[in-house]
């Protein structure tokens, strides 16, 4: 399992964003200096930080400190997409899914 730094760079990175755009997005702001030690694992996150940077990057504290599922990037900001779409949305993408799968999979109506 990664350690917490690797699962931060790794968010902020699959959000695109550079240190100062998430120094930006903190509340409260965390400088990109300071984001950049948690990052390279020079400073340790204490537990308001970790709050503060799940609440920045959209994800639960918890996917900060552990990575249970084992998903990978790409497979997490589909997860990410699939999860701000609505219930018709989620159809659709599920229907193009199916149709571009070479082993089909029954679907379940989105909820």
């Amino acid at each position: 399992m990664p350690p917490i730094h690797n699962r931060l760079r790794e968010a902020r990175e699959a959000k695109g964003w550079s240190l100062a755009r998430l120094s930006k997005e903190t509340r409260p702001r965390i400088p990109p200096q300071t984001i950049q030690r948690h990052e390279t694992g020079i400073a340790q996150v204490d537990l308001l930080q970790l709050e503060v940077y799940a609440i920045a990057l959209g994800v639960r504290p918890e996917e900060l400190l552990h990575d249970g599922l084992r998903l990978s990037l790409d497979a997490r900001a589909l997860l990410t997409l699939y999860d701000r779409m609505t219930p018709r949305e989620r159809e659709q993408l599920l229907k193009v899914a199916q149709a571009l799968s070479d082993e089909p999979v029954p679907l379940r109506k989105a909820s």
